[in-house]
C-alpha cells in the first residue's frame, strides 16, 4: 500500500492524491450494493490497477473440458439435445412459451393446408433442434465480454446519436427522425417491410443449416416451408411485439423493480439457498409422443428391425443421417461380445474381446474422433459413471490379463486369474442396455416417423404408367398369357389407387399391404438376367423420335437352389430397356459407392453417334451381359438399391439430384399418402408450389396463403412500412453531424460522462472535476462497470429463477393474454417506468446530480423508447451482433448483401474496443505487415470480417543501413495480422525416435472453411545439417507428395542447429548453434491450416533469396527493396515476368552475412505439389500459401552454397547423368514442312563444317499432329534419313506431347485405343470417362503417368514408334499440362476442387485455366494435388521408355518440371523471345535450374519467337543460315565449345555422383564477396571458368566483375592483372570473353565433326597456375552410352596434379574402359612467369615444347602419350 500511494503522490500531487483515495472509497460506497459477494468463501481475488476484483474459482474445469469435446462431435450436431440438461421449472417455461408459439403462430396456419398431427411432431422436433443449437452455442459464447465489448457501447452509441439528434430535429414526425438521426447509417431491414421480410427470410435461409437437422436443409420443399413459418409467423409478429412502446415500458418495469429488490434482499440475504431441482434434457416433455404414430398402420417392433436385413439397412441410413449409426455398430457388437463372454477364461477369447471393446472405445468413445464420437454418458451427470467403468475395464481389467511379457509373467498370472467374468458380463450388459434405450429412443422418435418406415409399410410412392414393354411379346408369347405374373416392380397409378382401397379395407393387424415381397425378392443373387437384343423405341407414345435401347430379360430363383421361384405355376421375370449410356452411368455410381471391380468392367465408352447404330449394339451385347452378371455375383452388391433399380425401374435409369420438383410430386402423390400425411395435402402442395415456382403458376390460381397472411399483418402494422424508403438511401452528413462523427468515445466512463453532461445537466463544478481527475476515474470506473456487469451476468446465469423470469416476460410481453399475474405491471405507462427508473438510481448520485435533472435526464432517455420505429432499429442492430456471435458463419456470408450495415457494426465494434484494437493493430514499421487478405479485392469490411487490422501505410523514413538503398515501400498490405489473431496451442509434447511430436490445437476457426482444429507436428532431426518439420492433421489422412524421399527413423546425436518452440501461440524457432542466426522463425505470423488454405512464414536470415523457380527474374530475390510475390502452378505460357511458368520448385537459398563477414547459407525446401503463393517481404521474411497437402518443410544449414545444393539433392535425387552425345550441338526448328527442307538444312551444316550432333523435328513432321506418327507424304524418307544420321555418328530426336487425340477411327489409331483399353487416361470427376481437352491435333485424352498401367503403355507406343523411326531421344512438350480449352471440353464441376476458397495468384485468374479440371481423377489423386508433378511423372515414364526400348542412357527434354526431375530430364527454357532482354534472362534461368538439381539446361538459341538477327545469333550461336562472316564467328564460338566438351562431360559426371553444379553463378565460390551477391550477367562454369558474355545490343564492350583471384584469358592465357572489382572488357562481335581460374586444369580435346566422330580425338590439358603455382583437375571418361557404366566401373578417371615444384603428374585412378584411344597430345601452362629451358616427359628429355616469355605460356606439344597405362606418368619442367 505505501508503494502505491508513493506512486499516486508523484504522479498527481499531494491534494490529487487524497482526492484520489477518497475517490475510491465513495466508488466503493457507491456500489456496494452489487459487491456483498465478495464475503463468499468460494471466491478469490487479484489485483487490478485500481481496485480488488474477485473471481470465481469453484469451476468445474474437467466437467467444461467434456462438455466442449461432447459439442463437437459429429452425434451432438445432429442431435444437440443430448444430455443438453436443464431444471425441471426452466424446461417447463421454454415448453410453455414454445407451445403458446405453436398454439398463436403455427396451429391457425397449419389448419388451413394440413390436419396431420405429424406434421406438429416435426414443427415440434425443429423448435427443439433449434433451442438446443442455440443453447450449445451460448456455452461457447463470453457473455460477458459480448455485454460489454458490444452491447453496451453499440446501446451508448444509440443514446448519444439520439441526443445529438434530439437537440436538432424534432421527434414529431417518427419516420423522419429516424432517417435523419441514422442516415445511410440506416439498417437494411428498416427501408420498408418488404425489405424487412427479404431480410429476415434471408437470415433465416442463411441459418437454416445450422439450425435444422440437415435432412430438412436438404429438402427444397421443407426449406422454404420453415422459412416462410419462421418469418411469417413467429419473427415478424414477434419482432413487432417486442419493439411495441408498451411491451418495453413493462420489460424496463419489471427490470428496474426486480433489480430494487434484490437490492433490498442482498443486505439481508448473503447466501442465498438454491433450490433443489432434478435436470432434464432439453423440451423433452415438449417432443415427448403422447400416442403411437401411425395409429392406422401396423407399427413395427424394434426386434423386427433387428431380424430383417432389408428392415436394418432402412433403420442405418435413418441413424445415420441423425449422427446415431454409431450406436447401431456398438449394439451389434457388444451383442457378439456378449455372447463370448462366459468363455473369457480362456485368454484367447479375452484377447477377442479386448480388441472389439477397444475398438468401440477408439472409435466412438474418443472425443479425438469427432465425426464418429457418441456422447453416452452425461456430462453434466457426476454419477454417471459407465462409460469410465468401461474404459477401466478396458485399460485396467482387460487389457493387463492378456499381457504376455516374460518379465511380467507371475504378475500377469495373478491377473489372469482375478479377472472377474460375472462382474465384467453385469456391466457389458448394463452397457448393452444403455445403447439399446439410446437406438429404441431413436428408432420411437426417427425411424417411426421417417418415409423409410413409410415405404416399407405402404409401398412406393411411383406414378408408373403400363410400361410399354409389358405388352410386348417375346419368342415363347408367354408376356401375354392370362395367368402370367405381373411385373410388380411396375406398378401403375391405377394399381396403386386400387392398393390404397383395399389397404382402406384391411384391419389393422393386417400385417402388410407388401408382405407378398420378401427379402428373397432383393436378393440380387437369385437373379439371372439376359440380354436379348437390341432395338428402336418411341421416347414416348406421343411422339416419333425414337432411340434404341437393350431388351433385358430378368429371372428370379429361390435362394436354396437353382430352379425358378414359382407362383401361379409360373415363372417370375420381367424385362427393362436400358440404353447403351445407362450402363456406364451404372457404372460411374457403382464405383463411386464401392470401387472398382477388376472382373466386371465395361468396355471402352464410344461417342453417342456410335452407341446409336443397333450393329454396334448388337456386337457389344455379351460384354454388358457379362458385365451385368459379374456385379450380381458380388456379395457387396447382394442388396444394391442402384443395381435393383436399374433392373427393374421400368422409365429411364435416372439417379436423384438432391431436389425435389413440386409439380411432380403433386401429381404423382398417392392416394395412401394424402390419408396418412393428411387430408387436406392439395392446398398444401399447391401453395407451395404458388410460393417457390411463381413463374409456372397460372394466373388463375389463388395467392399463396403465405403472402395473404403476410399483407393482412402489414397493413394493420403499427409501424407502417418502416422508414418507407423505396430506392437507394443516402443523406450527407452536415458539419455538426460531421465533427460529432469524429468524436471517438472509446470507454464507459466517456459515455457516462457525455450523459451526465448532456442529458441529466450536471452542474460545471462537477464535470470540471470529473475531466480533472479523468486518468483515475475512468480506470477505476471502468474496472468497476466491467466487474459489475460480470458479476451481474453470472448471477443471472447462475440462478435458473432468473432466466425464468426472464422468459415470463418475455410470455406476459407477447402472448399479454396468458400473463399469469394481472398486476399493474401488466398495465404500466411511461410515468411508471420513470418512477422505477427514478428509484433504481442511488440516493447519492440523486444529490450530486440534482434530482430534478435525475427526472428529466430519465425522461429524455427513456423517451427513445417510446418510438416503436427507433425501438427496431435498435432491435435489428442487437440481433446482427448476437446473430454474428452465435453464427460467426454469417460474417462472410453478410459482408456483400449488407456491406452499409455491415460496416456499421464494425465501425461501433471497433470504437468500442479502440484502445485494445490499437494495441493488438499497431506496427511501427510497415514491412512488419503479414498480408491477411492477399485475395483479390481487398477491402476494409471483408479485412475485419476476417478479424485483421485495416490500416493505411505507415508514413515512415527508413533508417535501415545496409541493403536497404532505394527503399521503396510499395505493394504494403492494408490488410494484415493483429498480434492475437487465433493460432494454435501445444498441448501435448512427446520425445520419439526421429526427435519430438507436438500436439497442437485451436478453439477458434479462422476466415477459411474446414479449418482444422488438431494438427501434430513432428521434429525430425534426420541429419547434422538437415531438419525436417512436418505439420498434418491430427485425425485425417492427406495428400503428401508422391516424391520419394529419405525416411529417417534415428535422431542424429549431433546437429549444427538448435530448435526450439513456443507453447502459446505455438511458433518454432530454428537458429544455427555456432552463431545464432535465425534459420526459421514462425512467430512472425499466425500458423493457418484449413482444408484448402494452408499459410505460414518464416522470418529470413537476409533480404538475400535465390531459387523458388519457375520464374523469369533476376538471380538474386533481392526483398531489401520491394515486396514480391511469386506463384507456382505450372502454365504453358512464354516466359514472362511476374507469371507462373511451366515447373514448380520451392525450394530457395538464403544468404546469412554476420558481423565478421563470414557468410554461411542455409536453404529451405517445402515439398508441397499444390498450387501455391510465396510472398516475400523487407522484414525480410517469407510467407507460403498453399491449397493442399501438409506442411512438409525441410530446413538445410550449410554452411556453404554448395553443402545446401548437396543436402537439397539427397532428398529430391541428384542429376541424370546425360549421354554424351547430347552435350553437343543440337540443331532444331518448327517449320521444315518438308523432307527436302530439312535435308537442304542438314547438307548445309556439313558445307559449312559446323560440328552438331543432333538434330530434332517438331510437330510439323507429324501425321495429323498425332503422337508417335510421322507424315509419309511430306516426310516419306524420315526413317532411312534418320538412319543415314546415325550412320554418321549423329543422333535424331524428335517431340512427343502427352496430349492422345480421342477423334480418330476405331482400330486406327493404337495409341487411343490401347490406352483406353488399359484404362491410362485422366477421368473426369467422380466418372471412368476419359476426361476430353484439345491440343494440337484437336479433341484429346490425357495420360496419367502415376498409374503403372500408363508407363507400359506409353513404353509401348514409344517401341512401335521406334521400329518405324528408330529415335534417340523424346523432347517431351506441353506437359504442364497444356490445354486449349479451359478444363475440358465440357467444362468443369462447381465443387471445391475446380473452385478453392482461396485461388493462388495464376495466370488467367483461375486453376482450369488452359490446363486440365483440377476435379479430374487420376490414380494417385487429383490433378487438383498432382498437376504441378504432370511433368515429373511423364519424364519419368519417358527416361523408363528409352532405357527400355534403346537399352541406352536415356535423353529427355521436358519443358514441365519438379522438384527432383533432374533424375529423369534434362530442361529448356521454354519459348524465349528473340531478344537481347531474354539472352539475358536465360542466364539466370539456367543458374537457377543448376541450384534446383536440372544441370543438363540451356535455352532456345536465338530465341522461339520474334525475328532473330545476326548480332543476337553471332553471341548465342545459330547454324549456317546466315552470312559467311557470322557463319565464321557462330562456328568459333562452337568450335570452343566442343574444345571443353571433356571437361563438361567430366562436370556432369560430378553432378550425378557428387552434387555438384555445372553452371553456378559467381557467389557459389565467393561467397564472402559482396559485390557477386547479384551478379547473374555472368557466370562460373563448374569452378574454373569465368564466363562474361555481351548481353547488349550494338555494344563492343563488357562491365564485368573480376573476383578476387587469379584469372587468365581463354583462350590466349594472358593474365588480368586489374581484379576484385568491375572492369570493361574489349568484347567485339566476334569474341566471347572467357577467363581461366589460376589452380585448375581443364581437360579439353581437338573437335570433330561430332562427338561420335572425335572421341579418339587427342587429348590437351589446360594448366592455370594458381598465386602459389599449384593446379589440379580431373577427366570422366566412359563410352558415353551405358547405363550401367558406374556400377560395373566400365569407365576412367584420371587426376592431374601440378605441385609447385614444376611436376604435372597424370594419375589414372581407374582405366576399365579401353574401347576408345585416349592419347595426350598436348599440354598448355598458363602463368608460369619463369623461362623454360627443359621439359622432361616420364623422366626424359622432350623437346617439342614452347615458352611465350611475353604471356608467361608454356606449350608442350606433339606428346602422343597413351594416358590408358597403369602407372601415373610426369611432365616436369625447368626454369631459370
Amino acid at each position: 500500500m505505501s508503494a502505491f500511494l508513493l506512486i499516486v503522490f508523484l504522479l498527481f500531487g499531494k491534494i490529487h492524491a487524497v482526492v484520489f483515495i477518497l475517490l475510491i472509497i465513495s466508488s466503493y460506497k457507491l456500489t456496494d450494493y452489487y459487491v456483498w459477494t465478495s464475503n463468499n468463501p468460494g471466491k478469490s481475488f487479484t489485483c487490478w490497477p485500481n481496485l480488488i476484483v474477485f473471481f470465481d474459482v469453484t469451476k468445474n474445469i474437467k466437467s467444461e473440458i467434456r462438455q466442449k469435446q461432447g459439442a463437437n462431435c459429429n452425434y451432438i450436431h445432429k442431435n444437440p439435445w443430448i444430455h443438453l440438461m436443464v431444471s425441471k421449472n426452466l424446461d417447463s417455461a421454454l415448453d410453455e412459451f414454445c407451445r403458446l408459439c405453436l398454439r398463436d403462430h403455427i396451429y391457425p396456419w397449419l389448419s388451413t393446408i394440413t390436419h396431420d398431427d405429424t406434421f406438429v411432431y416435426e414443427t415440434k422436433h425443429v423448435f427443439r433442434y433449434l433451442l438446443a443449437t442455440i443453447i450449445r452455442r451460448l456455452q461457447n459464447v463470453d457473455i460477458n465480454a459480448f455485454i460489454v465489448e458490444r452491447f453496451l457501447p453499440l446501446i451508448f452509441q444509440t443514446c448519444d446519436r439520439y441526443i445529438h439528434t434530439r437537440d436538432k430535429y424534432s421527434a414529431n414526425d417518427s419516420v423522419d427522425f429516424l432517417r435523419k438521426m441514422y442516415k445511410d447509417d440506416l439498417h437494411l431491414a428498416m427501408y420498408n417491410r418488404q425489405t424487412e421480410i427479404r431480410y429476415l427470410k434471408q437470415i433465416i435461409l442463411d441459418v437454416m443449416p445450422i439450425i435444422t437437422p440437415k435432412f430438412i436443409t436438404d429438402c427444397k420443399v421443407s426449406r422454404h416451408l420453415l422459412c416462410e413459418l419462421f418469418v411469417c409467423q413467429i419473427l415478424l409478429d414477434g419482432i413487432d411485439t417486442i419493439c411495441q412502446p408498451n411491451v418495453l415500458n413493462r420489460l424496463f418495469h419489471l427490470y428496474f423493480t426486480t433489480a430494487i429488490q434484490r437490492r433490498q434482499q442482498a443486505t439481508i440475504i448473503s447466501n442465498p439457498i438454491q433450490p433443489v431441482n432434478s435436470s432434464v434434457e432439453v423440451l423433452s416433455q415438449f417432443c415427448a409422443m403422447n400416442r403411437i404414430l401411425h395409429k392406422n398402420q401396423l407399427v413395427l417392433d424394434l426386434t423386427d428391425v433387428m431380424n430383417e436385413k432389408e428392415l436394418m439397412n432402412q433403420f442405418s441410413c435413418v441413424l445415420d443421417r441423425h449422427g446415431s449409426i454409431g450406436l447401431l455398430s456398438i449394439y451389434l457388437s457388444l451383442s457378439d461380445v456378449l455372447n463370448e463372454i462366459p468363455l473369457a477364461s480362456d485368454i484367447l477369447v479375452r484377447k477377442k474381446l479386448y480388441q472389439r471393446l477397444k475398438h468401440i472405445d477408439d472409435l466412438y468413445l474418443n472425443p479425438i474422433n469427432y465425426n464418429s464420437y457418441i456422447v453416452i454418458s452425461n456430462p453434466s451427470n457426476d454419477q454417471d459413471t459407465l462409460i469410465d467403468e468401461i474404459k477401466h475395464l478396458i485399460y485396467y481389467d482387460l487389457e493387463p490379463s492378456i499381457a504376455d511379457d516374460d518379465d511380467d509373467k507371475n504378475a500377469s498370472n495373478d491377473l489372469k486369474k482375478n479377472f472377474n467374468v460375472q462382474q465384467t458380463f453385469t456391466l457389458l450388459s448394463r452397457f448393452h442396455c444403455r445403447i439399446y434405450e439410446l437406438i429404441e429412443e431413436k428408432y420411437q422418435r426417427e425411424f417411426l416417423t421417417s418415409d423409410e418406415h413409410f415405404l416399407y409399410i405402404c409401398g412406393q410412392r411411383m406414378d408408373s404408367p403400363d410400361y410399354r414393354l409389358r405388352e410386348k411379346t417375346n419368342t415363347n408369347g408367354n408376356m401375354n398369357k392370362p395367368g402370367s405374373s405381373k411385373h410388380y416392380t411396375t406398378t401403375s397409378y391405377q394399381e396403386m389407387e386400387e392398393k390404397d382401397d383395399l389397404h382402406l379395407k384391411c384391419p389393422d393387424d393386417t400385417t402388410s399391404v407388401c408382405s407378398s415381397t420378401s427379402l428373397d425378392e432383393r436378393d440380387l443373387s437369385t437373379w439371372q438376367i439376359r440380354i436379348d437384343h437390341a432395338e428402336e423405341l418411341r421416347e414416348n407414345l406421343n411422339t416419333n423420335s425414337k432411340y434404341c435401347a437393350y431388351i433385358i430379360e430378368i429371372h428370379r430363383f429361390e435362394s436354396t437352389n437353382d430352379s425358378p421361384l414359382i407362383q401361379h405355376d409360373e415363372k417370375p421375370h420381367w424385362i427393362v430397356a436400358r440404353r447403351y449410356q445407362d450402363f456406364y452411368l451404372l457404372e460411374q455410381k457403382l464405383t463411386e459407392f464401392h470401387g472398382i471391380f477388376s472382373d466386371a468392367r465395361l468396355p471402352p465408352k464410344r461417342s453417342t453417334t456410335i452407341a446409336r447404330d443397333l450393329k454396334f449394339l448388337e456386337s457389344i451385347k455379351h460384354d454388358l451381359q457379362h458385365f451385368l452378371q459379374h456385379l450380381l455375383s458380388k456379395p457387396t452388391l447382394r442388396n444394391s438399391e442402384l443395381l435393383y433399380n436399374f433392373l427393374t425401374q421400368p422409365d429411364d435409369f435416372t439417379l436423384p439430384n438432391g431436389e425435389i420438383i413440386l409439380a411432380k410430386v403433386f401429381k404423382v402423390v398417392p392416394r395412401r399418402l394424402r390419408i396418412e400425411k393428411g387430408q387436406d395435402l392439395e392446398p398444401f402442395l399447391l401453395s407451395l408450389l404458388n410460393f417457390i415456382e411463381p413463374t409456372k403458376a397460372k394466373a388463375t390460381q389463388p395467392s399463396p396463403i403465405f403472402n395473404d397472411i403476410i399483407e393482412e399483418k402489414l397493413q394493420n402494422s403499427m409501424y407502417g412500412n418502416n422508414a418507407n424508403i423505396t430506392e437507394p438511401f443516402f443523406e450527407p452528413m452536415t458539419e455538426d453531424t460531421a465533427n460529432h462523427s469524429c468524436e471517438e468515445i472509446d470507454s464507459t466512463y466517456n459515455h457516462l460522462v457525455f450523459i451526465i453532461k448532456q442529458v441529466f445537466s450536471a452542474s460545471p463544478l462537477l464535470i470540471h472535476f470529473l475531466n480533472l481527475f479523468y486518468v483515475p476515474l475512468k480506470n477505476t470506473f471502468d474496472t468497476f462497470f466491467t466487474h459489475f456487469v460480470e458479476t451481474r451476468m453470472d448471477e443471472i446465469l447462475s440462478n435458473d429463477e432468473n432466466i425464468i423470469d426472464i422468459i415470463h416476460a418475455l410470455r406476459d410481453a407477447i402472448f399479454p393474454d396468458v400473463a399469469q399475474e394481472k398486476e399493474p405491471t401488466d398495465m404500466v405507462n411511461f410515468e411508471d417506468v420513470i418512477a422505477s427508473a427514478e428509484e433504481f438510481i442511488p440516493n447519492m448520485i440523486k444529490r450530486i446530480i440534482g434530482e430534478a435533472n435525475v427526472q428529466n435526464g430519465l425522461q429524455i432517455l427513456l423517451q427513445h423508447f417510446q418510438d416503436p420505429l427507433l425501438n427496431k432499429q435498435l432491435f435489428y442492430l442487437i440481433l446482427d451482433e448476437v446473430l454474428f456471435e452465435l453464427f460467426p458463419e454469417l460474417r462472410l456470408q453478410f459482408s456483400a448483401s449488407r456491406s452499409s450495415t455491415m460496416a456499421t457494426i464494425i465501425a461501433l465494434f471497433f470504437c468500442v474496443t479502440y484502445l485494445y484494437a490499437q494495441q493488438q493493430c499497431e506496427q511501427s514499421v510497415n514491412v512488419a505487415r503479414f498480408d491477411c487478405y492477399s485475395d483479390d479485392g481487398p477491402t476494409q469490411e471483408r479485412c475485419e470480417a476476417r478479424k485483421c487490422c485495416w490500416r493505411s501505410p505507415v508514413d515512415e523514413t527508413n533508417m535501415t543501413k545496409k541493403y536497404l538503398d532505394g527503399f521503396r515501400d510499395i505493394n504494403v498490405p492494408y490488410c494484415y495480422y493483429p498480434k492475437d489473431f487465433p493460432t494454435y496451442t501445444v498441448t501435448s509434447n512427446e520425445e520419439t525416435d526421429f526427435g519430438q511430436r507436438i500436439r497442437i490445437v485451436k478453439t477458434q476457426t479462422t476466415y477459411m472453411p474446414h479449418d482444422i482444429l488438431d494438427l501434430t507436428v513432428d521434429f525430425i532431426y534426420e541429419t547434422q545439417q538437415r531438419f525436417r518439420i512436418r505439420i498434418y492433421d491430427s485425425v485425417y489422412r492427406r495428400y503428401e507428395v508422391p516424391l520419394q524421399v529419405p525416411v529417417v527413423e534415428k535422431k542424429v546425436n549431433m546437429t549444427d542447429y538448435e530448435v526450439n518452440f513456443s507453447e502459446k501461440p505455438f511458433a518454432i524457432l530454428v537458429t544455427r548453434k555456432s552463431t545464432g542466426v535465425v534459420l526459421f522463425d514462425s512467430s512472425v505470423a499466425p500458423l493457418i491450416f484449413a482444408d484448402q488454405y494452408i499459410k505460414f512464414s518464416t522470418r529470413l536470415s537476409s533480404p538475400l533469396v535465390y531459387g523458388l523457380g519457375e520464374h523469369k527474374q533476376a538471380l538474386l530475390i533481392n526483398v531489401t527493396n520491394e515486396w514480391k510475390r511469386l506463384t507456382f502452378w505450372a502454365r504453358d505460357v512464354g516466359p514472362q515476368p511476374n507469371t507462373n511458368l511451366y515447373g514448380s520448385h520451392p525450394f530457395h537459398i538464403n544468404l546469412e552475412v554476420n558481423k565478421t563477414g563470414q557468410t554461411n547459407v542455409h536453404g529451405q525446401f517445402f515439398l508441397n505439389s499444390n498450387a501455391m503463393d510465396v510472398d516475400l517481404q523487407p522484414l525480410p521474411a517469407l510467407t507460403y500459401t498453399t491449397i493442399g497437402g501438409i506442411i512438409d518443410l525441410y530446413i538445410f544449414t550449410g554452411p556453404t552454397v554448395q553443402d545446401v545444393i548437396e543436402q537439397y539433392w539427397d532428398i529430391v535425387g541428384k542429376p541424370t547423368m546425360p549421354p554424351f552425345w547430347s552435350i553437343g550441338f543440337h540443331l532444331c526448328r518448327w517449320g521444315y514442312l518438308s523432307i527436302e527442307n530439312l535435308t537442304a538444312v542438314m547438307k548445309r551444316m556439313h558445307d559449312a563444317d559446323f560440328p552438331y550432333d543432333v538434330q530434332w523435328t517438331d510437330i510439323d513432321v507429324m501425321s495429323s499432329k498425332l503422337d508417335f506418327t510421322y507424315d509419309i507424304k511430306n516426310f516419306h524418307g524420315l526413317p532411312e534419313l534418320v538412319r543415314t544420321l546415325q550412320s554418321n555418328g549423329k543422333h535424331y530426336v524428335n517431340i512427343i506431347d502427352p496430349a492422345i487425340s480421342s477423334t480418330q477411327p476405331s482400330g486406327s489409331y493404337p495409341p487411343y485405343d490401347d490406352g483406353i483399353s488399359h484404362g491410362v487416361f485422366i477421368t473426369k470427376h467422380n466418372s471412368t470417362e476419359p476426361i476430353i481437352g484439345e491440343v494440337w491435333p484437336g479433341a484429346t485424352a490425357f495420360p496419367d503417368f502415376t498409374n503403372p498401367k500408363t508407363i507400359d503403355w506409353w513404353v509401348r507406343a514409344a517401341a512401335a514408334f521406334h521400329e518405324i523411326v528408330p529415335f534417340d531421344g523424346m523432347w517431351i512438350d506441353m506437359n504442364e499440362p497444356s490445354n486449349f480449352v479451359d478444363g475440358s471440353h465440357d467444362g468443369c464441376t462447381m465443387n471445391n476442387l475446380d473452385n478453392p476458397p482461396f485461388t493462388p495468384h495464376v495466370l488467367g485468374g483461375n486453376l482450369t485455366s488452359k490446363t486440365l479440371c483440377p476435379s479430374a481423377q487420376q490414380y494417385l489423386s487429383q490433378h487438383y494435388n498432382l498437376h504441378n508433378m504432370y511433368g515429373y511423372f511423364e519424364a519419368q515414364a519417358s527416361n523408363i521408355a528409352l532405357a527400355t526400348i534403346r537399352k541406352k542412357r536415356p535423353f529427355v527434354l521436358t519443358r514441365s518440371s519438379f522438384a527432383g526431375s533432374g533424375k529423369f530430364t534434362a530442361h529448356w527454357t521454354g519459348d524465349n523471345g528473340a531478344s537481347f532482354e531474354d539472352l539475358y534472362s536465360s542466364i539466370p534461368t539456367i543458374l537457377s535450374f543448376n541450384m534446383f538439381g536440372i544441370t543438363h539446361v540451356g535455352a532456345d538459341i536465338c530465341g522461339f519467337g520474334g525475328d532473330t538477327t545476326e548480332e543476337l545469333c553471332a553471341k548465342d550461336q545459330d547454324p549456317a543460315s546466315f552470312s559467311w562472316e557470322a557463319q565464321q564467328i557462330m562456328k568459333q564460338a562452337l568450335l570452343m565449345r566442343y574444345s571443353l566438351i571433356p571437361f563438361w562431360y567430366t562436370l556432369h559426371h560430378k553432378a550425378s555422383m557428387r552434387s555438384q553444379t555445372i553452371v553456378q553463378p559467381l557467389f557459389f565460390e565467393y561467397s564472402n564477396d559482396e559485390n557477386t551477391y547479384n551478379i547473374d550477367q555472368q557466370f562460373l562454369i563448374g569452378s574454373a571458368l569465368l564466363v562474361s558474355p555481351n548481353l547488349v545490343s550494338g555494344s563492343n564492350t563488357v562491365h564485368a566483375y573480376i573476383p578476387q583471384d587469379v584469372w587468365y584469358e581463354f583462350p590466349s592465357g594472358v593474365q588480368l592483372r586489374t581484379v576484385g572489382q568491375f572492369i570493361d572488357l574489349n568484347t567485339p562481335i566476334q569474341k566471347i570473353n572467357v577467363h581461366v581460374r589460376g589452380g585448375f586444369i581443364i581437360p579439353m580435346q581437338i573437335p570433330g565433326d561430332n562427338l561420335i566422330l572425335g572421341r579418339g580425338n587427342p587429348f590437351v590439358l589446360l594448366v592455370a597456375l594458381s598465386q602459389t603455382g599449384n593446379a589440379s583437375g580431373s577427366l570422366f571418361w566412359d563410352d558415353g552410352d551405358a547405363i550401367d557404366s558406374i556400377e560395373t566401373k566400365t569407365y576412367n578417371y584420371f587426376e592431374f596434379i601440378l605441385t609447385s615444384s614444376n611436376v604435372l603428374t597424370i594419375n589414372p585412378l581407374v582405366t576399365n574402359y579401353r574401347d576408345s584411344v585416349m592419347a595426350l597430345g598436348m599440354v598448355k601452362v598458363l602463368g608460369l612467369n619463369k623461362t623454360v629451358t627443359n621439359v622432361n616427359v616420364n623422366g626424359k628429355v622432350y623437346s617439342s615444347f614452347l615458352y611465350n616469355s611475353p604471356d608467361d605460356v608454356l606449350l608442350v606439344y606433339g606428346l602422343d602419350l597413351n594416358m590408358l597405362t597403369s602407372s601415373s606418368q610426369t611432365i616436369e619442367w625447368i626454369t631459370l
